[in-house]
């Protein structure tokens, strides 16, 4: 294998930080597995996401969609970016910066926060790796 050869890590950090942060808040007594998503995010109470249990959600088990792209609502017809939710610079209304000269309207976050609470669970103990 050549010294230089590039390997996508992107799957294994998501694992490898996500499994250190709650060992270190398990044992600092600030997380259970064996508790509810709404235990920790009070706003998830009454949605579909609220009654799953974080040893679900952290094992893949709880049946969530594997993939919401939130990002084509924001397309115009022919794939640009629509200005209703991006700006060039950052200007106050549009301070999530996504690339370079390119700025997210800051209530989008709602949006993307609703699609994932109300979007129906698959089944339970199903996930499908890409």
């Amino acid at each position: 294998m050549p010294a230089n050869a590039l390997y996508d890590l992107a799957s294994v950090s998501k694992v490898a930080a996500t499994t250190l942060a709650m060992m270190k808040l398990y044992d600092e007594g600030k997380f259970r597995p064996d508790k509810y998503v709404q235990d920790y995010l009070p706003d998830t109470k009454g949605t579909v996401v609220g009654p799953l249990l974080m040893q679900d959600v952290l094992t893949h088990q709880a049946g969530l969609t594997p993939w919401i792209p939130f990002y084509k609502q924001t397309l115009l017809a022919d794939g640009s970016l629509d200005p209703r939710y991006y700006n060039q610079a950052k200007i106050p209304g549009f301070t999530i910066k996504v690339a370079d000269n390119i700025y997210m309207r800051d209530d989008y976050r709602d949006s993307i926060w609703a699609q994932i609470t109300q979007t129906p669970l698959k089944t339970k103990g199903s996930y499908k790796y890409s």
